[in-house]
Formats: C-alpha cells, structure tokens, sequence
C-alpha cells in the first residue's frame, strides 16, 4: 500500500506504508511514511486509489480543498490509462445532485 507524501508545490509523492511505527508528522499535522520516496508517478501503477473529498457527484466528479494535490494524481491516472482501474473516495458530507441531496458518502467508480 501507497501513502502520499505532501510535496511544498501540493503535489503528492508516494512512500510505502510499513505500519503505524513507520509513520512520522508532517506538514499540515499529517503523518507519512518515513520511507523512500517513489516519485509522483508511482501512483499510476495502483490497482485501487482511494481519494479524500468534501464531495463527489454520481459522475466522479470531485470536489476537494483547493490545493489541487489529488487533481493532480487523478490527471495522472487519466494520462497513464493501463486497462481498468478503479478509484474510490470517501467524503465527510453528504453531496448533492440536482435538487436533492444524496446519503452516500463513499463509493468506487472504474476509470
């Protein structure tokens, strides 16, 4: 399993995760591997990315803090194609469409 790393220009990098005694702080009251880094293409050699959002629409469509960081992997991902892959978010509010709110607050879709 892949953790990113916060790079200063908001981008992510990747690190292995080896455990909770692996872990260090960082940026942003984070923790993240203390392991080496695996530049920010690693990603694209994932089966399954799970993504943070404030929202996501039936779509896909995600709605996120502003930094652009996981725009970024998700246009990586786009751009490194490779067969099915899957990507998953989880959202700490409901979203909405249309005129009507949704309860799902977590799901996968193909890419």
């Amino acid at each position: 399993m892949l953790l990113p790393v916060l790079l200063p220009d908001n981008d992510l990098d990747w690190a292995v995760y080896e455990g909770p005694e692996r872990l260090v702080p960082a940026g942003w009251g984070l923790h993240e591997p203390d392991g080496p880094r695996l530049t920010p293409e690693a990603v694209t050699q994932a089966d399954v990315v799970l993504l943070p959002g404030l929202a996501v629409d039936r779509t896909g469509l995600r709605l996120g803090r502003g930094g652009g960081s996981y725009d970024r992997v998700l246009t990586r991902l786009e751009r490194a194609g490779g067969g099915r892959r899957w990507w998953c978010w989880s959202t700490t509010t409901r979203w909405w469409t249309r005129s009507r709110p949704s309860r799902t607050t977590a799901g996968c879709t193909p890419r």
